[in-house]
């Protein structure tokens, strides 16, 4: 509920209020948490939250057809059908020149809130990206990371869910929108090949 209400901005602050609460010794996991999470949105938000993730899924491939050259990924709360009310759009493409992709947002009448360099620990070496952060709609965001071209091939371990973050490529996402718009992306199970506290 931390996490929901704003209270918590990261996993591991819930996880210590969490305990904090309940007087339990053992952290949740991020998976646990995660679920839980998915639970509460549903139950505060329910109808709603539907009809949110199919207008976040649309929007998010208009930006992608828009960026298509550039091999995007939805990725995030969006891809997983998890999203909920304070939710954004997380977009990867893979570009040389992240100005490219700054051009083509501005020319098509979006607002660049922010747009800088960020540093990630990525496949065990310090890796920067370009993030940027665009106005989509009056209540909605969107973060676009771009990547280099030599990351195209790669494919994370998602920390919360212990899986492949895959995400859908445009023809995935139309292929979602017409047969399972609020098809969920999330295994039943954490995989144990990959925790992390």
């Amino acid at each position: 509920m931390q996490l929901y209400s704003g209270n918590a901005k990261e996993y591991m602050q819930a996880k210590i209020m969490a305990t904090k609460k309940s007087g339990i010794k053992r952290y949740p996991s991020n998976y646990e948490i995660a679920i839980e999470l998915d639970r509460i949105a549903d139950e505060l938000e329910g109808k709603e939250r539907e009809e949110l993730i199919i207008k976040m899924r649309k929007t998010a491939l208009k930006l992608m057809l828009l960026l298509k050259e550039y091999s995007p990924r939805l990725t995030g709360s969006v891809w997983r059908g998890t999203a909920r009310i304070g939710s954004d759009i997380d977009i990867l493409v893979y570009a040389s020149d992240p100005s490219e992709i700054v051009q083509i947002i501005k020319k098509n009448n979006f607002r660049i809130i922010e747009k800088k360099w960020i540093k990630t620990d990525f496949h065990n070496s310090i890796k920067s990206f370009f993030n940027i952060r665009v106005a989509v709609d009056m209540d909605q965001e969107s973060e676009i990371t771009v990547r280099g071209l030599d990351d195209v091939e790669i494919i994370e371990k998602c920390e919360i869910y212990g899986d492949l973050r895959k995400g859908l490529s445009i023809e995935q996402l139309i292929n979602i929108l017409n047969k399972d718009a609020l098809k969920k992306f999330v295994p039943k199970k954490r995989s144990q090949s990959y925790s992390k506290k």
